[in-house]
Protein backbone atom coordinates (compact mmCIF):
# COMPACT_ATOMS: atom_id res chain seq x y z
CA UNK A 1 0.00 0.00 0.00
CA UNK A 2 1.33 3.43 -0.90
CA UNK A 3 1.94 6.08 1.66
CA UNK A 4 -0.18 9.26 1.21
CA UNK A 5 1.75 12.17 -0.24
CA UNK A 6 2.70 14.93 2.14
CA UNK A 7 1.29 18.34 1.11
CA UNK A 8 3.76 20.89 -0.14
CA UNK A 9 3.76 24.22 1.65
CA UNK A 10 4.71 27.43 -0.12
CA UNK A 11 6.36 30.00 2.08
CA UNK A 12 5.62 32.94 -0.21
CA UNK A 13 2.51 33.29 -2.39
CA UNK A 14 3.17 33.06 -6.12
CA UNK A 15 1.83 36.56 -6.82
CA UNK A 16 4.22 38.10 -4.32
CA UNK A 17 7.11 36.21 -5.90
CA UNK A 18 6.16 37.53 -9.33
CA UNK A 19 5.89 41.08 -7.98
CA UNK A 20 9.25 40.85 -6.23
CA UNK A 21 10.82 39.55 -9.43
CA UNK A 22 9.24 42.35 -11.41
CA UNK A 23 10.48 44.97 -8.96
CA UNK A 24 14.03 43.94 -9.85
CA UNK A 25 13.50 45.37 -13.37
CA UNK A 26 14.64 48.91 -13.94
CA UNK A 27 12.15 51.69 -14.60
CA UNK A 28 13.91 52.51 -17.88
CA UNK A 29 13.31 48.97 -19.13
CA UNK A 30 9.63 49.23 -18.15
CA UNK A 31 9.23 52.56 -19.94
CA UNK A 32 11.00 51.22 -23.00
CA UNK A 33 8.70 48.20 -23.05
CA UNK A 34 5.60 50.42 -22.70
CA UNK A 35 6.80 52.67 -25.53
CA UNK A 36 7.38 49.62 -27.72
CA UNK A 37 3.86 48.37 -26.99
CA UNK A 38 2.45 51.83 -27.71
CA UNK A 39 4.25 52.01 -31.06
CA UNK A 40 2.97 48.55 -31.97
CA UNK A 41 -0.56 49.55 -30.94
CA UNK A 42 -0.45 52.54 -33.30
CA UNK A 43 0.54 50.28 -36.19
CA UNK A 44 -2.65 49.38 -38.11
CA UNK A 45 -1.24 45.94 -38.99
CA UNK A 46 -0.68 44.89 -35.37
CA UNK A 47 -1.34 41.21 -34.79
CA UNK A 48 -2.42 39.48 -31.63
CA UNK A 49 -0.75 36.40 -30.17
CA UNK A 50 -2.71 34.01 -32.40
CA UNK A 51 -1.49 35.76 -35.55
CA UNK A 52 -4.92 37.12 -36.50
CA UNK A 53 -5.18 40.84 -37.21
CA UNK A 54 -6.76 42.80 -34.36
CA UNK A 55 -9.85 44.89 -34.75
CA UNK A 56 -9.49 48.67 -34.61
CA UNK A 57 -11.45 48.75 -31.32
CA UNK A 58 -8.94 46.38 -29.74
CA UNK A 59 -6.08 48.67 -30.78
CA UNK A 60 -7.79 51.70 -29.25
CA UNK A 61 -8.40 49.77 -26.04
CA UNK A 62 -4.71 48.85 -25.92
CA UNK A 63 -3.70 52.48 -26.51
CA UNK A 64 -5.99 53.65 -23.70
CA UNK A 65 -4.57 51.03 -21.37
CA UNK A 66 -0.98 51.97 -22.17
CA UNK A 67 -1.75 55.67 -21.71
CA UNK A 68 -3.24 54.92 -18.31
CA UNK A 69 0.10 53.42 -17.20
CA UNK A 70 1.89 56.79 -17.43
Amino acid sequence: MQRPLKPITISQPIIQRIESTRSDCSTDEDLSYIETLRAEAQNPMIKNFTGIECLVDDIHDLEEFLNSLD
